[in-house]
C-alpha cells in the first residue's frame, strides 16, 4: 500500500478552503468568524478495516487556518507515521446561518500549502521505490511540498477549495462530513459530522 492509498482509506477530503458564490463573506474581526478562532482537536480516531489511527487539529488565526493531520501505524495514536499539513485562508458566509442545518454557518476554505512528511523510515524507502508524486527523495521528517503537483493532491483526497458547513457548540466544533464533496459552491457538504474538534486551551502569555 502507497502513501496516497493510505491517505485515501485513511482520512475523507480534509477542509481547506475558498472564498467563493455571491454571498457577503466576513472576516476574522467579526463576531460570527470569532466563533472558530484558536486551536481546536479532534479525539484519536482509528480504523480497524484498514489499520492505523488519525488525529486532526484546526488552528484558525485571524484570517488565516492551519490543518495538521496526523497518521499512526497503530490503532492508538501512539506511533506517527504520516502528517499532512495544510494552511490557507477561511471565509464564513453571512449574515444568514446555512438553510441546510439549523444553527449552522457556511465557511469556505482555500489551500495555500499542503505538505507531506514521512516520520518512518519504512515509509520513506517505500516512496521512494514508488516515486511517489514524482518525488524519488523523500527523507525522514523532512516535508516535501506538494502544492504544485495538483494530480499528486487530487489522489491522495486533499482539495485545494472546500466548501463545508460548521457548528458550535460550546467547546466542541462540529465540521461538515459529506454526503457531497464539498469541491465546489453546488456541492457543499450538508451533514455535520458526528465526531466533534475539541477546543484546546490558549497558551498562557509569556512570562506568567
Amino acid at each position: 500500500m502507497n502513501l496516497s492509498t493510505l491517505i485515501i482509506l485513511t482520512i475523507a477530503t480534509v477542509p481547506l478552503i475558498s472564498c467563493g458564490g455571491e454571498r457577503i463573506q466576513v472576516g476574522a474581526t467579526t463576531p460570527l468568524a470569532s466563533k472558530v478562532q484558536g486551536t481546536w482537536k479532534s479525539e484519536c480516531q482509528n480504523d480497524k478495516t484498514h489499520g492505523g489511527s488519525t488525529t486532526e487539529a484546526l488552528t484558525f488565526t485571524n484570517e488565516r487556518v492551519q490543518s495538521t493531520l496526523s497518521i499512526y501505524q497503530d490503532f492508538d495514536c501512539q506511533t506517527p507515521a504520516l502528517k499532512v499539513e495544510i494552511e490557507g485562508t477561511f471565509k464564513i458566509a453571512a449574515p444568514e446561518s446555512s438553510s441546510l442545518i439549523a444553527n449552522t454557518h457556511e465557511i469556505n476554505f482555500d489551500a495555500k500549502v499542503t505538505k507531506i512528511t514521512s516520520l518512518l523510515q519504512t515509509w520513506v524507502d517505500l516512496n521512494n521505490r514508488e516515486n511517489e508524486c514524482g518525488f524519488a527523495n523523500w527523507k525522514a521528517t523532512v516535508p516535501k511540498d506538494v502544492a504544485k503537483v495538483p494530480t499528486c493532491s487530487h489522489a491522495w483526497g486533499i482539495a485545494q477549495a472546500q466548501f463545508s458547513i460548521f457548528k458550535r457548540d460550546g467547546n466542541n466544533l462540529y465540521l461538515g462530513d459529506g454526503p457531497t464533496t464539498g469541491t465546489s459552491e453546488d456541492a457543499r457538504e450538508s451533514k455535520l459530522s458526528t465526531i466533534p474538534f475539541k477546543r484546546l486551551p490558549s497558551p498562557a502569555p509569556s512570562g506568567i
